[in-house]
């Protein structure tokens, strides 16, 4: 370990990069996702998804970036397509195997102090990181993301390791010519299919009735709004500094999905999540947003009262500090509900409001059991020896 430490100064002193990490400064967090990133922030919403007794624990990681020459170098770079996507598409199969089966996916996000996420230039192979595992998992899933200097064709390699015969065996290798978010998708899909094929698990007989897989064509799209969600909900936790760039991108590339995807409540509620988001952390883009969330649920709370939005809409009105519509649309739903329902409802009124001004957000987790928007590249030596903050 000192060898280790002393070559890493020594690359230090010679590349001379004033971001670059070294042992003595880097500090890494991992961050447990347990359920759907854009069911997060509703104040425990329980009721959005059926009991399933789950029987078990599969821990999924960021895929690793591996580029041919690449020109990223270990320090800070703003957040690219790539980059995102190593962490959306271990969420959209955190995603579907917490909707329709009866496993229990753990998405572990790896953060670099109050920098952002990590991204190893090397995978983190299964049998590495069970060692750094507090709690025991029957699987783990890791994968890569490769890609040639000139962007012409990416691989995306996915890998699941079995704690029991402390085997690793590669699920899917898919190569494609597409985007990287298309290439990752299609991987993660037949990944999926491959699980549920091997590990015998159950497909959930009370799939959340509202829950639909993202079109063909909007599925790239899908997968990078679950990126971008992902930076709003860490910022939305204070896990890194309230400095957003492109949050109004971020609100209108939800609303026109939600838009070419209308059969998809899912893209709808990463809409509502990302404005509520926007509200927690004080930004300044959802004030542009507040006339359509407030029309769309005048119209329809007198067309359907299961509609997601319109069942969500309390916490968005409660976190306006907008009393005379919170206590309207309470008035609606309050008997139409289950006792769940109508549980949540009352915690709803009972918290306080989490707006903010501009200078910060309203300082509770949000969500998560423990991202300036950016990457923090580092290299294998780095990563590995910093990885037992798990």
């Amino acid at each position: 370990m000192t060898g280790t430490k002393k070559n890493i100064k020594k690359l230090c002193r010679e590349e001379r990069k004033e971001n670059y990490y070294t042992m003595d400064n880097i500090k890494v967090t991992a961050i447990r996702i347990s359920q759907p990133i854009w069911s997060t922030g509703f104040n425990d919403a329980s009721w959005l998804f059926p009991k399933i007794e789950r029987k078990m624990k599969i821990a999924i990681f960021g895929f690793s970036v591996q580029e041919e020459n690449p020109l990223r170098q270990a320090g800070e770079s703003k957040e690219d397509d790539i980059g995102r996507t190593s962490r959306s598409a271990p969420l959209y199969i955190m995603e579907r195997l917490f909707v329709e089966t009866d496993i229990e996916p753990v998405n572990f996000v790896l953060l670099l102090g109050n920098k952002g996420p990590v991204i190893s230039a090397v995978r983190n192979e299964g049998k590495e990181l069970t060692k750094n595992l507090e709690n025991k998992y029957e699987y783990i899933l890791t994968g890569t993301i490769e890609r040639n200097c000139l962007n012409l064709n990416t691989t995306v390699k996915i890998f699941l390791y079995e704690q029991k015969s402390g085997e690793e065996n590669i699920l899917i290798e898919y190569n494609s010519d597409k985007s990287v978010e298309e290439a990752a998708f299609n991987a993660a899909t037949l990944a999926i299919d491959k699980l549920i094929e091997i590990l015998h698990c159950n497909k959930s007989a009370d799939l959340a009735n509202y829950y639909a897989r993202p079109k063909l064509s909007t599925a790239p799209y899908y997968l990078s709004g679950l990126g971008q969600l992902l930076t709003q909900t860490l910022i939305q936790n204070q896990l890194v500094s309230n400095d957003i760039w492109g949050e109004e991108n971020m609100l209108n590339w939800y609303m026109k999905l939600s838009d070419d995807d209308s059969n998809n409540n899912c893209a709808k509620l990463m809409y509502l999540k990302g404005i509520i988001a926007s509200i927690d952390y004080g930004g300044n883009a959802y004030d542009a947003h507040i006339g359509n969330l407030k029309e769309y649920v005048d119209i329809f709370k007198n067309i359907n009262l299961d509609d997601l939005i319109v069942k969500l809409s309390p916490i968005f009105f409660k976190k306006l500090n907008d009393i005379d519509l919170f206590n309207e649309i309470c008035g609606i739903l309050k008997n139409k509900g289950s006792i769940e329902y109508v549980d949540w409802l009352n915690r709803v009124s009972q918290e306080e409001s989490k707006k903010t001004d501009s200078a910060g957000s309203s300082g509770k987790n949000i969500g998560l059991d423990i991202l300036c928007q950016g990457d923090v590249v580092v290299d294998r030596k780095i990563i590995m020896s910093i990885a037992t903050s798990l």
